[in-house]
């Protein structure tokens, strides 16, 4: 289950990152699973967005997973809730093991 999957990858991130925080949805996240605020190399806040495709992605998930990280890149587009970030990191994060290519 989608749940499952991004518990499992905030422990994970959170051992690694102890000062990120997985985001409880209250009407959606936004867009934001797990944020790590200023956790990029620029200062800037590293936002992860899980999901629980287990296969290559379709041309519908690819889409929506572009329209999360435009509304979070472009906060004047998104959700007002996440004005403040200054998202300069924005990783799609899922349990499937691409190709090469779908990597690129």
């Amino acid at each position: 289950e989608g749940d499952d999957v991004e518990a499992v990858v905030a422990m994970m991130l959170n051992r690694e990152h102890p000062d990120s925080v997985r985001i409880t949805t209250s009407q959606g996240d936004g867009g934001v699973d797990i944020l790590d605020r200023a956790a990029a190399d620029d200062g800037g806040d590293v936002v992860y967005q899980v999901k629980r495709y287990a296969a290559p992605l379709s041309s519908s998930q690819k889409g929506k997973g572009a329209k999360s990280a435009k509304r979070l890149l472009h906060p004047d587009e998104g959700d007002p809730r996440w004005k403040d970030l200054n998202v300069t990191v924005w990783r799609l994060v899922t349990p499937w093991k691409p190709t090469p290519e779908a990597e690129t």
